[in-house]
Parts: C-alpha cells; sequence; structure tokens
C-alpha cells in the first residue's frame, strides 16, 4: 500500500498535477491513474507504464493504445531513473554510471511483465520498477 500511494505521489508532480489527456487541473484526491499501455493488453504497473488522469478521460480512454505509448515509455522510464525511482539494486553500478547509461535509452523493445528498454549500447530489463538485469548490447 505504502509504494501504491508513493507511486501515485510521484506521478502527480511528474504529470504536472493535470490529466495528461485533457489537461484538467486536477486535485490529488480527484486523480486516476491511467495505464497508459493498456493492463488488458499487458501493460504493466511500473511508472513508466502510469499516467495522471481525470476520472472521465480514463474511462473513456479504456483499453486505446495511444499512438505515442513507446514514446512516452522511454521518456518516463528515464525520468524515473533520474529521479532515482527506478531502482537497481541488484546491479553493481555507481548510480551516476547507472542514470548516464540509461539516459541513452532510446527504444522500447518490449512491454510486459518483464519490459526492455535499449540503447545502442545496453539494454535494461524491468520489472516492478526495478532493473533486474543490465546487458551490453550491439545494435
Amino acid at each position: 500500500m505504502a509504494k501504491k500511494k508513493t507511486q501515485k505521489g510521484y506521478i502527480y508532480e511528474r504529470d504536472g498535477r493535470e490529466c495528461i489527456y485533457c489537461g484538467k487541473p486536477l486535485k490529488f484526491s480527484q486523480i486516476s491513474l491511467d495505464h497508459y499501455y493498456p493492463r488488458s493488453m499487458g501493460g504493466p504497473d511500473d511508472l513508466f507504464n502510469m499516467a495522471l488522469s481525470c476520472r472521465m478521460c480514463n474511462k473513456h480512454k479504456k483499453s486505446a493504445v495511444p499512438e505515442d505509448w513507446k514514446e512516452r515509455a522511454v521518456r518516463q522510464f528515464k525520468k524515473a531513473v533520474d529521479d532515482e525511482k527506478i531502482l537497481a539494486p541488484g546491479i553493481k553500478m555507481k548510480r551516476a554510471e547507472l542514470k548516464e547509461i540509461a539516459g541513452r535509452v532510446d527504444k522500447l523493445e518490449r512491454m510486459g511483465k518483464v519490459s526492455v528498454f535499449l540503447s545502442k549500447s545496453h539494454s535494461f530489463h524491468v520489472r516492478n520498477d526495478i532493473i533486474i538485469k543490465i546487458a551490453k548490447v550491439k545494435r
């Protein structure tokens, strides 16, 4: 429960305290969290897939998939790493280095229980807002 409340507060601030769809300013008590890439299609509960929405827009969107879902997931992943909201507890790497290489991510390869983000040099495997694996890649 504490994690969900922390996530909700982070998303509320990250998305500017307004519905990302209609721009309506929202009080914290009015917000609805939307799975940008729908949960019904395998979208995870990770921060990079959650968006601030008013209840009306969330209800109207249903299971629609926004055209920019991959680009938004990449942006939100990089921001969450930079904001130290996506962690890498099992990875032996300094936080500054992690932020630097995560900042180069430019592609979402897969979204699901384990989502995979790519840069030209690394892949990041993420589950439950935790980077569970970083691998060097050649693209």
